[in-house]
């Protein structure tokens, strides 16, 4: 009978208030299991298949470890989509880190207060009135 296991995972570079949860049933496979990372990371501009996953006991307070899963002694890759959770994870202690997810260079979420949005826009406004070509056209207008 299939049970529902709670995946506490932890984004390669990220600190532990980055920790996060993934609920699967121990019937799913791996490749559920990246779906399923991906969307609760945000990771967008990845596809599910690329994302690797490292299976880890890691303390939270040793999330600066995760920024090269290999170096955690007893990580091992998820490499096979098609295993099952039930083979993979056999105890998950809930106050460990289970999962590293290492995303392929240059896919990682970028993240910044949203206060800076107005002011980002309003930089390029400001830019562009003062160097119109930059778009490859001239503001002149002729009749």
């Amino acid at each position: 009978m299939a049970t529902l296991s709670s995946i506490n995972c932890l984004v390669s570079g990220e600190g532990p208030d980055k920790i996060f949860v993934v609920e699967i049933s121990s019937d799913k496979k791996v490749a559920i299991l990246k779906d399923l990372i991906k969307e609760k990371a945000h990771l967008k501009s990845v596809g599910a298949k690329d994302i690797r996953l490292f299976k880890v006991l890691l303390a939270p307070e040793e999330a600066g470890r995760a920024s090269d899963p290999l170096q955690i002694q007893g990580a091992q890759e998820l490499s096979s989509p098609l295993a099952k959770m039930s083979a993979v994870f056999e105890d998950l202690p809930e106050d460990k880190v289970h999962v590293v997810v290492f995303a392929p260079t240059g896919e990682r979420r970028v993240s910044f207060p949203l206060f800076l949005v107005p002011i980002l826009c309003l930089y390029s406004l400001i830019t562009l009135s003062s160097n119109p070509q930059t778009l490859g056209f001239s503001p002149s207008i002729t009749a």
